[in-house]
């Protein structure tokens, strides 16, 4: 599993907490789906097969599979949906049931971390949901990165670390596997900023 980027924003000094969805697998397109739907018609043929109970995520809206879906079905049953889905992209929920999680920050990979976000299970492991935390205690004395306000896409388009911290989000599961299905830069805004 290659890790994903994403790129933080902790203001140096607060509390700061982020819930954030794990999938796994290839994407797949919906052409979209009337609440109370059981079934969700895909754009293209599905290329890996989903299970009975699989959580997918639309985009931040979760349904479960009511069948299996082989290799090439181009509709996933569903348990009735609870909202309505235009044509968004899918992704298989990665299941954290029995996982720990670890989110540790460094100046650099080849040092010590520096700080550690508290990264919790949620506790709907089938979703995939991953809480990450820090106290103001931990944010407040690390030195900030930048006085500028960053949008979200702005902090998500920075791909070189320059002054920034790296983070990296390490899974154990039940047989001691370590994953690591997330990393990126820390930007650590100055207070007020």
């Amino acid at each position: 599993m290659n890790p994903a980027q994403y790129n933080l924003l902790i203001p140096q000094g607060t509390d700061y907490a982020l819930t954030l969805t794990l999938t796994e697998g290839p994407s797949f397109r919906t052409t979209g789906a009337a609440v109370g739907a059981s079934s969700i018609p895909l754009v293209a043929p599905l290329r890996t097969a989903l299970a009975t109970g699989d959580k997918v995520n639309f985009e931040g809206a979760i349904a479960t599979l009511a069948a299996p879906a082989t290799v090439g079905t181009k509709t996933l049953t569903v348990e009735p949906l609870g909202f309505k889905l235009e044509r968004v992209t899918g992704e298989k929920c990665l299941n954290l049931t029995g996982f720990t999680a670890i989110a540790p920050i460094y100046r650099n990979l080849s040092e010590a971390s520096i700080a550690q976000l508290t990264a919790d299970v949620d506790t709907a492991p089938t979703e995939g949901k991953l809480i990450l935390t820090m106290a103001n205690a931990t944010s407040g004395p690390l030195p900030s990165t930048t006085s500028e306000f960053l949008t979200e896409a702005e902090l998500q388009a920075i791909t070189e670390q320059g002054s920034h911290y790296i983070w990296q989000l390490h899974l154990t599961d039940t047989n001691s596997l370590i994953l690591r299905p997330v990393e990126g830069f820390v930007v650590v805004s100055q207070k007020g900023a």
